[in-house]
């Protein structure tokens, strides 16, 4: 609400005060500040001008009297006094005298301000009364009738001022060192005179006091003296404080830093217009002001009206309001610590400054009715705080569970803020749970949101890094190890004699192991892989230790035997290994000729031995040392999976001699020569003869019959030589 200001005039101009009754005129004025109208009573609405009439009735008594004209001042306002004296007396009052000192520090009027003043005093009276002032201080504490008169000298009006109906107004303008004024002179039955007094005070401060009375006398009347008259100086100011809200709590703590430096711009509103401009103060000076070591910034003597408190940096200093966010404003119950601001920020959504809004400081009227000398509107404060924001990074592990046993114990990361290290180094590890987070970081610099971002100090060997950052802001850090790998080949190997015996199966299994537990499933060997397997892609290590790998035959074929050889370069070889059947094959030469009869037996026959149809080895000589026999011993029983056909042959049948073979019942060979030695009978054996002689015509065909039945023994003998070694 503007300040409304309400005055009032007495027009004594038309007043005879030589009729008993005469009519005053009372003009009153109302103003609003900002209302820049002209008085007139005319306005069709809101008259800021009206009038009124009174009669007096002339009462024939003496009275002096001294009136403030207003109560109140703002500082540095005008302190204004009345003194007005009228004879309704029949005579002339002679030798009249009045005496006013001007307000001092310590008078008895209870006087007390600051700075100085000037005096205005303006004086209606008749020509016969004089104004006379003085500088000299020994007047004050005297009154009318103990002053000493020659300490004064008569003014001289500086200017006229022309009316209508009374005495022309003498204007006087004095220096500050007058001390007190004094009228003499005559004052003529049925005349009066005024005297307004005008201090203008300079400097001077809510809660002073300028008091003062005036005292009079004259030719036959006793000394009369006015009762004191004060003017009470009444003063506004506005103050806060501007502070580092560190907890974000709204208030002012004891240990939060106060801002300093702080621009601190006071506007005023014009409550007619709206219009809104830096405030003046009483002296007219701009509202514009810094915060000091505390924190704390005034406006001192203040005229009444609306106001706006606005806080600005200079220029980033202190502090750039972009960086920082305003406190919440009325928070708890103590209105002296709690902030009363709000936030200006830009389109973007950037504090550009804070301000205080509809500050309403009192009239003097309010005041007066209030009692309030000087109005103090305290606590219009700041609080703002650093935009913080946090961040965590986590450390992440992709290395199987630390397979290899080559994650270290912990890691060290570096905050980075626009790329400049931030703090010391952060440890990780197993204690933190791998984790930790920086907080109440700045998130603003100059305005610009500043970009956090982490590295690891040393990556560990073997290890690659990669850091993330998460639609929160967050950052994981991800150490990735692929662990070491290993190849195991197995081959297997048929110690069989080429499969002699054709035994061997078509496929044989194997199993992996590592650490005894088997890995994966079984895995065939066969001539389509060429009896050969790599195992790949193996973790080398378990919990850090390295994996001892085997592998074992499922099933091992029968007959055969299983060894497991691992090489120099950790791989298998798996041998089977199978001895080929054998057999013993013997070979005994026969003799039939009668015991050699002939004597034409050979000393040693040889005799080869045939694998189907084969010679195996040398020849061998079979005699009278080895008893005529020999056995061939180790004898592969099966070739290409058939059994083989042993045979023997006689290298050179001696002469006179057949021979046949045959295979006795355990599969030996009975090779017998034979010798059919030649008969001779006596001479005297006519039988004999006669048998002889008869035979000789029939020698040829007993010759074939012999020789049929040699071939067909020898036939039936290989048969059955034949079919044992089959069955067998």
């Amino acid at each position: 609400m503007p300040a409304i200001t309400f005055n009032a005039e007495l027009n004594f101009e038309n007043i005879n005060l030589q009729q008993s009754t005469h009519t005053v005129y009372n003009t009153a004025y109302i103003e609003a500040e900002g209302d820049n109208r002209v008085f007139s009573s005319q306005w069709p609405s809101h008259p800021n001008q009206s009038e009124a009439t009174a009669t007096l009735v002339v009462n024939k008594s003496l009275n002096l009297s001294k009136q403030a004209l207003q109560s109140d001042a703002e500082i540095n306002g005008e302190i204004q006094w009345r003194i007005a004296f009228t004879n309704t007396n029949s005579l002339d009052y002679t030798n009249y005298k009045m005496l006013d000192v001007m307000p001092y520090n310590g008078d008895a009027n209870g006087s007390s301000f600051d700075g100085s003043y000037t005096i205005t005093a303006t004086l209606t009276a008749p020509s016969e009364i004089k104004l006379y002032s003085s500088t000299d201080k020994n007047v004050r504490g005297t009154n009318v009738s103990t002053v000493d008169e020659t300490l004064f000298q008569e003014l001289v009006p500086t200017k006229l001022v022309p009316t209508q109906t009374l005495a022309d107004k003498n204007v006087y303008e004095l220096n500050e060192d007058v001390t007190a004024l004094l009228l003499k002179g005559t004052l003529p039955t049925f005349e009066r005179y005024v005297l307004d007094i005008t201090l203008h005070p300079t400097n001077n401060n809510g809660g002073n006091v300028y008091g003062n009375s005036a005292s009079m006398k004259a030719d036959g009347l006793n000394e009369l003296t006015t009762p004191i008259s004060k003017i009470n100086v009444r003063e506004r100011t506005l103050s806060g404080i501007a502070w580092l809200d560190a907890d974000q709590d709204g208030l002012i703590g004891n240990a939060e830093e106060r801002l300093n430096g702080l621009n601190v711009t006071l506007y005023h509103t014009d409550a007619i217009t709206g219009q809104e401009t830096i405030a003046k103060d009483i002296n007219n000076n701009d509202c514009i002001t810094t915060t000091n070591a505390n924190g704390e910034y005034s406006f001192t003597k203040l005229p009444s009206g609306t106001y706006r408190v606005v806080f600005t940096d200079h220029s980033g200093t202190p502090i750039s309001f972009a960086d920082y966010i305003v406190t919440d404003k009325n928070m708890g119950t103590d209105e002296a610590i709690n902030s009363k601001s709000d936030a200006i920020k830009s389109p973007e959504n950037i504090l550009t400054s804070a301000e205080i809004k509809d500050i309403t400081l009192p009239t003097l009227s309010e005041m007066q009715k209030n009692n309030i000398t000087i109005y103090q509107k305290q606590y219009q404060n700041l609080g703002i705080y650093r935009a913080l924001v946090n961040k965590s990074v986590t450390k992440v592990w992709d290395d199987n569970n630390n397979q290899d046993g080559i994650r270290p114990a912990e890691i060290k990361v570096q905050l980075y803020a626009n790329g400049t290290p931030v703090g010391n180094e952060t440890v990780l590890n197993e204690g933190n749970a791998w984790s930790h987070t920086f907080t109440d970081l700045p998130q603003f610099e100059g305005g610009t949101e500043i970009v956090y971002s982490v590295k690891e100090v040393d990556v560990p060997k073997d290890y690659t890094d990669n850091v993330e950052t998460g639609t929160d802001g967050n950052f994981t850090l991800t150490n990735s190890h692929t662990p070491a790998t290993v190849e195991k080949s197995v081959t297997k190997v048929w110690d069989d004699n080429n499969n002699q015996d054709g035994i061997r199966p078509t496929e044989i299994k194997v199993q992996l192991y590592a650490d005894g537990t088997p890995v994966g499933s079984e895995t065939v060997l066969n001539e389509d892989n060429a009896w050969s397997h790599t195992f790949t892609d193996l973790p080398q290590f378990e919990n850090g230790k390295e994996i001892a790998y085997s592998v074992k035959e499922v099933d091992v074929p029968k007959d055969y035997t299983d060894n497991i050889e691992i090489g120099t370069d950790g791989n298998f070889t798996l041998t089977n290994s199978h001895t080929p059947a054998t057999v013993e094959k013997s070979v005994t030469k026969v003799w039939d000729d009668n015991n050699n009869q002939d004597g034409i037996r050979p000393a040693e026959i040889k005799v080869q031995l045939y694998a189907n149809g084969t010679p195996v080895g040398n020849e061998t000589v079979l005699n009278e040392d080895n008893a005529w026999t020999y056995t061939f011993t180790e004898l592969p029983q099966f070739e290409n999976s058939k059994e083989i056909e042993y045979t023997v042959k006689e290298i050179n049948i001696p002469n006179g001699y057949t021979n046949h073979i045959t295979i006795d019942e355990n599969g030996n060979i009975v090779v017998t020569n034979t010798h059919v030695s030649a008969t001779v009978y006596p001479p005297d054996d006519s039988s004999h003869n006669n048998m002889h002689t008869a035979n000789t015509g029939d020698a040829s065909n007993n010759f074939i019959w012999v020789l049929m039945l040699v071939v067909s023994v020898s036939g039936m003998v290989s048969i059955l030589f034949v079919k044992r070694n089959r069955n067998r």
